[in-house]
């Protein structure tokens, strides 16, 4: 049997370094900036349908990361979602892709990364194909409760996408965090200023702000500075926001007896609009908020190892008001990272 991440940068090492030109939108002045980063996947080498998926990848920038997402699709649809990766032990994040229908053969999935410069980098596409005459993988053996939150930056797309079958539920992003339309992901969107989104190489941005390419065929640099390029705004024309707020990081461990853990949010929310709720419920103490878009949840610390905790976050809005979908999550009590289910 195959074991999935066993080696770091085994199969595929994706590396950007780049000097990109800024013209900046308010003094008109040209910056250089100079960008690596790096992204190791080992892809997993089939999948039995009717099971979630946990992928992995190492990312790695000394600028920092701020977000690392999934993009996937069956084969032959059109247009891609998402889920985000969690980070994880040292430099690993991990996504569940939601259970594939016995009627999908391939699934395509690809990386995207934020790092801490605001420039937006993608991998290559991969696919992964199903063997339903193969035992299960160690990469499918996780926990099947709970919903999936997978989101889209298509405003019309409200149903669980084509090819999976699970307990999904949809979000659609606001305009400000569609990553995935800056990177090229959605030929024929608009940004808000009217470029239109195309294949993954140089791309575009608004305001005259321009992503270079790399020339690398692995890895794309599909945006940058996403205050410069002007992201903020709805992309389909409307005028101001009306998009959920949507959780963007979550941790999926705690030490045992630790305090408290943090939740990121993508955008400024209601800090008076909040109810949550543990399980088990003597587990969840209180919380408080650092700035408008992360939260402290503060716990008894009467934990130990090997316990498994289930968070439920309830009536969340952001600060135009708008309700946040319910969102759960679980976290596993461990003295030594990440806990991986049956590995």
């Amino acid at each position: 049997m195959k074991r999935f991440g066993s080696s770091i940068f085994t199969q595929i090492l994706a590396i950007v370094m780049s000097t990109l030109l800024i013209i900046s939108m308010n003094a008109g002045s040209v910056l250089a900036r100079e960008a690596e980063t790096e992204i190791g996947h080992d892809p997993p080498a089939y999948f039995v349908s009717g099971k979630r998926i946990k992928v992995e990848a190492v990312v790695r920038d000394d600028a920092g990361v701020n977000q690392v997402r999934c993009y996937f699709r069956a084969a032959g649809e059109a247009d891609y979602v998402f889920v985000e990766m969690k980070p994880a032990k040292g430099d690993t994040y991990e996504g569940i892709l939601p259970s594939p229908s016995k009627e999908t053969r391939t699934i395509e999935y690809l990386f995207l990364v934020v790092n801490g410069q605001d420039q937006v980098v993608s991998t290559q596409e991969y696919e992964l194909s199903k063997d339903d005459e193969k035992d299960l993988p160690a990469w499918q053996q996780v926990r099947s409760e709970g919903n999936i939150q997978v989101s889209t930056e298509l405003p019309e797309m409200t149903e669980p996408p084509t090819g999976f079958r699970d307990s999904i539920v949809m979000d659609v992003v606001e305009s400000s965090v569609r990553f995935g339309v800056v990177a090229g992901l959605y030929a024929g969107i608009k940004s808000a200023s009217g470029a239109t989104a195309g294949a993954t190489g140089t791309t575009a941005t608004a305001s005259g702000a321009v992503a270079a390419g790399t020339g690398l065929s692995t890895v794309t640099i599909a945006g940058i500075g996403l205050g410069i390029a002007a992201l903020a705004g709805v992309l389909d024309g409307d005028d101001g926001d009306s998009w959920k707020p949507t959780v963007i990081s979550a941790p999926s461990f705690i030490a045992p007896g630790q305090d408290s853990l943090s939740i990121g949010f993508s955008e400024a929310m209601d800090t008076q609009s909040v109810r949550i709720s543990a399980d088990p419920s003597s587990v969840y103490r209180s919380h408080a908020w650092k700035g408008e878009s992360t939260l402290d949840i503060l716990l008894s610390g009467d934990t130990e190892v090997g316990q498994q905790l289930m968070f439920f976050l309830e009536d969340f809005k952001d600060a135009d008001g708008n309700l946040m979908e319910p969102y759960q999550f679980t976290v596993d009590v461990s003295d030594t990272g990440s806990v991986r289910i049956g590995w």
